[in-house]
């Protein structure tokens, strides 16, 4: 995987729900980092990422330690985590 390390690669967490998708406006507006979305959809929607050619969208889940693995941290070179996710209600 040839990246140019001059460029940061910043993972969000939750970036499909409503603070998360504008914390990744933000970041493409004010940085040149590149961005990837990790978002399971349970609260938030994919039509909520901002569209730019330096956000990519990878869905999954947090709590799946050997997704996360696998599909996000051995893929991508990542210099910085945002978790901008919550849980919004719980199940007794």
């Amino acid at each position: 995987m040839s990246e140019d390390r001059d460029v940061k690669t910043i993972l969000v967490c939750g970036g499909a729900g409503y603070i998360g998708s504008h914390t990744v406006l933000e970041l493409v507006r004010q940085s040149h980092a590149k961005i990837i979305v990790l978002d399971n959809l349970s609260t938030g929607y994919p039509h909520s990422i901002p569209k730019n050619d330096r956000v990519s969208f990878i869905k999954g889940d947090i709590n799946d330690a050997d997704f996360i693995d696998k599909q996000v941290f051995s893929k991508h070179q990542i210099d910085a985590v945002m978790v901008r996710f919550s849980i919004t209600h719980l199940q007794f």
